[in-house]
C-alpha cells in the first residue's frame, strides 16, 4: 500500500536509503493519519453527542489527538532533515525520536483521561440512547477499517524506512482499533441485554493504552540515552573489516548513533608494523571511504601496529592466551606488546563483559599470579576493558 503511494507522490520512490526519499515517507504516512484520523474524529464526535455515550465521545477525542500526534509526526520528520550547524555538528535527525517521545506521550495523556472517564461511568452510571444504533454500527465499524488501513502503513513504513515515529504510530493506530471494537461491542451487549459494561470495558482498554504508552517512552528514552547497537550490524562490521586484505584483528569497536541515518564508528585496526607505512595508511583510508559509500556510516580508525616477526612477542602472547582462557573463555586480549631493556615490561588490555562479576583489580591480581609463574622477568601492566556489545 505505501509503496504503491509512493510511486504516486515520491519521487525516486525506490531509493528508501537516500534520507530525503525515506522522510518523504514517513511525511506521506503522517499526512494519511492526519487526513483519515480526522474525518472519523468528527463521525465520533457527533454520534457521542446524540447518543450521550461517554466511551463513543472519548474515542472521537483520542482519534482527534490522533490528529494532532500525526502533525508532530510531520514536523519532527521535517526537522530532522535540517543540516547540522554550529550547536548541532551531527545535524538533526534525532527530532524523530523526539517526535516518536511526544507521540508516546500523548497516547499516555490519552490513556489516562480514559481511565478517568472509564472510572466515572462505573462508579455513576449513565443513560445511553441507541436510538441511531445502526448510524453507530456504520460509523464505528468504519473507523476499525480505517485504523486497519493505517496500521498496516505504519507498519509497512517501520519496516521499510526503520522508523521509530512509525512504530510508535503503529501503535498507536492498534490501540485505537482496541478501543473501537470494546466500545461498539459494549454498545451491543447494552443494546442485546441492558445491562452496561461500558466503563469497565474503557477501563481494561485504557490500561493496555497506559502500558503500551510506557514502552514506548521506554524504547525511545533509551535509544536518545545511547544504547547498545544490534548485535547483527555489529556482525556485519567486524565481518567486513576483517574480510579487508592485510587487517590482522579489530578491537574498541564504538558505535554512536545520531539519527536513523547517521551513524558514526570508532575502532582500532591492527596492522603489520613492518609493511610500509603509507601502504597501511592508503588502506585504511580506503576501508573509511568504502564503509560511507556503501553503507553511509561515518568511519574513524586508529591503525595499531602489530609486530609479526618477533618470536618473543608472539611467544608471550600464547602463554598469556592460554592463561586467559583458564580464568574466564569470555575474557579476551589485546594490544599485546612487550619492552625491552633493564626493566622488560608487557603491556595489554584485557576486554571483559559486561556485566562481570569480579572486580577490577581481582581480576588484575589473579592474571598477574598466573602470568608470573611462567613469565618472570617482566613486569606487567593490565589495562581492563568493558565490553557492552
Amino acid at each position: 500500500m505505501l509503496k504503491r503511494l509512493g510511486r504516486i507522490f515520491i519521487r525516486d520512490y525506490n531509493n528508501v536509503e537516500n534520507a530525503t526519499v525515506r522522510n518523504q515517507y514517513g511525511v506521506l504516512c503522517a499526512w494519511y493519519g492526519v487526513i483519515t484520523n480526522i474525518i472519523i474524529a468528527i463521525g465520533k464526535m457527533i454520534l457521542g453527542f446524540i447518543m450521550g455515550s461517554i466511551a463513543v465521545l472519548a474515542d472521537g477525542v483520542n482519534n482527534l489527538m490522533d490528529s494532532a500526534s500525526s502533525i508532530i509526526t510531520i514536523i519532527s520528520f521535517k526537522l530532522s532533515l535540517s543540516p547540522a550547524d554550529s550547536e548541532h555538528p551531527y545535524g538533526h535527525q534525532r527530532m524523530e525520536y523526539v517526535g516518536s517521545l511526544v507521540v508516546s506521550f500523548i497516547m499516555f495523556a490519552v490513556g489516562f483521561f480514559f481511565f478517568q472517564s472509564s472510572l466515572s461511568k462505573i462508579i455513576t452510571p449513565t443513560a445511553i440512547d441507541l436510538s441511531q444504533f445502526w448510524w453507530m454500527i456504520a460509523i464505528l465499524g468504519a473507523s476499525i477499517l480505517i485504523k486497519v488501513s493505517q496500521w498496516f502503513l505504519y507498519k509497512e513504513g517501520e519496516r521499510l524506512i526503520s522508523s521509530l515515529a512509525l512504530r510508535a504510530t503503529a501503535q498507536d493506530s492498534a490501540n485505537d482499533i482496541l478501543i473501537t471494537t470494546t466500545v461498539l461491542l459494549s454498545m451491543v451487549v447494552f443494546r442485546l441485554t441492558q445491562f452496561n459494561i461500558d466503563g469497565i470495558i474503557g477501563l481494561l482498554v485504557s490500561l493496555v493504552i497506559l502500558y503500551n504508552a510506557f514502552v514506548l517512552i521506554k524504547n525511545t528514552v533509551s535509544i536518545l540515552l545511547g544504547e547498545a547497537p544490534d548485535s547483527k550490524i555489529i556482525q556485519v562490521i567486524r565481518e567486513k573489516l576483517e574480510a579487508y586484505p592485510n587487517v590482522l584483528g579489530i578491537h574498541d569497536l564504538l558505535i554512536h548513533s545520531y539519527g536513523p541515518k547517521k551513524t558514526f564508528i570508532t575502532v582500532h585496526v591492527e596492522v603489520d608494523a613492518h609493511e610500509n607505512i603509507m601502504k597501511s595508511h592508503e588502506m585504511i583510508d580506503g576501508i573509511e571511504q568504502d564503509f560511507l559509500e556503501k553503507e553511509g556510516w561515518n568511519m574513524v580508525i586508529h591503525m595499531d601496529p602489530v609486530d609479526m616477526s618477533d618470536e618473543k612477542t608472539l611467544e608471550l602472547k600464547a602463554i598469556t592466551l592460554e592463561i586467559m582462557s583458564e580464568i574466564d573463555p569470555r575474557v579476551n586480549i589485546h594490544d599485546f606488546r612487550r619492552t625491552k631493556g633493564n626493566k622488560p615490561k608487557i603491556l595489554f588490555d584485557v576486554l571483559v563483559p559486561s556485566p562481570y562479576d569480579m572486580k577490577e583489580d581481582a581480576l588484575k591480581e589473579i592474571i598477574i599470579a598466573k602470568m608470573k609463574q611462567k613469565i618472570e622477568k617482566y613486569t606487567i601492566i593490565i589495562t581492563i576493558d568493558q565490553h557492552y556489545y
